[in-house]
């Protein structure tokens, strides 16, 4: 009950807090607008924090400490790197008033290992929304590949197996050829020998 009204807090005090962009980003495209850095110029308006300038963050933007850094569904996400962490996760709350958020570096193969962990472990993810279905659409993609592999390297062997073929053919062509010739050839000397 006490978090709900704090989240309702925070999220009115967010509604409030305007958007922090660098000084003279606007102008120069080579200044990013999220990276914020503190103004620093002597003649600077927004450190002086003139009217009508932009604000500066100050401590007042801030959420309550009791559900800082708190999901919005008020639980507190814990981030999942290996089973090590899923184990963490079910030893320090087994009142389940955490969720896992698996991190987004993680490789897919292993994303499947690990939500299939959780959900055996019967803990919730938040960042995944239907878990079974993700897992099941991913094994698809990865049989899919699997058979491409298969198709492509079958493929591969057939044409180099007509190439081989076809090589062989014109060994023989190019040897018949030969045998013709000095069979020609012989003949030619047959008669030329006849005729002297």
């Amino acid at each position: 009950m006490k978090n709900e009204k704090l989240l309702e807090v925070r999220k009115y005090i967010k509604s409030r807090k305007p958007e922090f962009i660098r000084q003279d980003a606007h102008k120069k495209p080579r200044l990013s607008r999220s990276s914020w850095r503190k103004p620093k110029g002597l003649h600077s308006k927004i450190r002086e924090q003139r009217k009508g300038r932009r604000r500066l963050p100050e401590q007042g933007y801030r959420s309550p400490i009791e559900v800082r850094g708190m999901h919005n569904s008020g639980v507190f996400p814990i981030v999942v790197n290996s089973f090590t962490d899923i184990v963490n996760l079910s030893k320090q709350f087994p009142d389940k008033n955490s969720v896992g958020v698996i991190v987004g570096s993680v490789g897919k193969k292993k994303k499947v290992e690990l939500i299939e962990k959780i959900l055996s472990m019967k803990l919730k993810i938040l960042n995944v929304k239907n878990p079974e279905k993700f897992v099941e659409g991913i094994k698809s993609q990865f049989a899919a590949r699997v058979k491409e592999k298969k198709e492509k390297s079958a493929e591969k062997e057939k044409k180099k197996k007509d190439k081989e073929d076809k090589k062989k053919d014109t060994i023989e062509e190019k040897v018949s050829d030969e045998e013709k010739k000095d069979a020609e050839k012989k003949e030619m000397d047959k008669v030329v020998s006849q005729k002297d």
